[in-house]
């Protein structure tokens, strides 16, 4: 029986050269779909040609302004070009991080990113103009902000203990302050609230220093402040520490517990800042970038400025820090619909 042989066409010539059948590949490729892929991976070969932008989306000198210089520097000497930050504040972070949505996917302008900007403003405002989840893509967690609950100077109970045992014997006396409604603070106060099982008075104010005035004037009884923020007062005595609100315990703040630790274990509340591009920005400059960020919070010399900034070094991956913000979304998406809490 004869066998059929499929003739698969002429063979190449013998004078044809490696580089031209390359080149012949190379413009198949093309022909077929696969030009995006290329350029995106000659431009991540390339990555950067040029000074990249950080946009933090909040007044110069806060912390997060600060950190993010200091992380810059050693970002800066890892890539070898300049790293810049940009502030644009306004609308709680709102305006910054929409400029940064609108900027071209290449990796040249990031956004500085915590859970105001990306977690609470997107679940509280209807109106924002930016979903976080469709139009920016992580980079990474650079630290992680802690919490602390404080007492006005002169509170009668001085731990969680003797503050859940009071609170439960008159359900509704205690004020707790917070920065306004819907935001990170009355959030992670109500979250407190429900995992003690007791009843706070919520007082909103304009900001965190209205909040601070009240609490060293004594017009307040509790408030989550930023531990930066408190470390004056509780070190002059103005403020009682009542309980750290993260996972862990703080070298600056060591004789303090953490809620997990006095009763209430898994209870892990704070803010953070973190990274992000333009959404469509090719993986492997989101990887690049990922990794210079990382080996700069590693760097030594800048662990030492964030751990003295009250904060916890954490140069996480792109896939962490995602991570991460789902659990936020789902924390406090949850809290946010249990309140019916909707700005317009």
């Amino acid at each position: 029986m004869k066998q059929r042989i499929r003739d698969s066409g002429p063979l190449p010539a013998r004078g044809v050269s490696r580089r031209k059948m390359l080149q012949s590949s190379a413009a198949a490729l093309a022909a077929i779909g696969f030009a995006p892929m290329l350029a995106g991976v000659s431009h991540a070969q390339s990555f950067p040609s040029g000074p990249v932008t950080i946009v933090v989306p909040f007044p110069p000198g806060g912390q997060a302004d600060t950190l993010t210089r200091v992380i810059a520097i050693e970002m800066a000497a890892n890539l070898g070009q300049p790293v810049i930050v940009d502030n644009r504040g306004g609308a709680g972070g709102a305006i910054g991080t929409a400029s940064v949505v609108k900027a071209r996917p290449d990796g040249y302008t990031l956004a500085y990113s915590s859970s105001g900007t990306v977690v609470v403003l997107p679940l509280t405002n209807a109106k924002l103009g930016y979903d976080p989840e469709k139009d920016l893509t992580p980079i990474g967690q650079m630290f992680e902000i802690p919490l602390l609950l404080v007492a006005r100077k002169g509170f009668g109970p001085s731990n969680v203990q003797e503050l859940v045992a009071a609170a439960k014997a008159a359900p509704g006396k205690f004020s707790i302050g917070n920065t306004g409604v819907g935001g990170l603070a009355h959030l992670v106060a109500e979250y407190v609230r429900t995992t003690m099982g007791v009843d706070f008075l919520h007082v909103p104010y304009r900001g965190d220093g209205p909040l601070q005035i009240a609490l060293v004037g004594g017009e307040l009884d509790l408030g989550v402040v930023a531990i930066q923020t408190a470390a004056p007062f509780v070190t002059s005595g103005e403020m009682k520490p009542i309980a750290l609100l993260g996972a862990e315990r703080l070298p600056s703040m060591q004789g303090v517990p953490t809620l997990a630790e006095a009763g209430y274990p898994g209870f892990a509340a704070g803010t953070f800042g973190g990274l992000h591009a333009p959404a469509g920005t090719p993986q492997p400059v989101i990887t690049r970038l990922s990794e210079a960020m990382s080996a700069a919070v590693a760097k030594p010399a800048v662990r030492e400025r964030i751990l003295k900034n009250s904060c916890v070094p954490v140069g996480s991956s792109p896939a962490a820090y995602g991570k991460r913000l789902d659990a936020e979304r789902k924390l406090w998406g949850g809290i946010i619909s249990r309140l019916g809490i909707k700005l317009e």
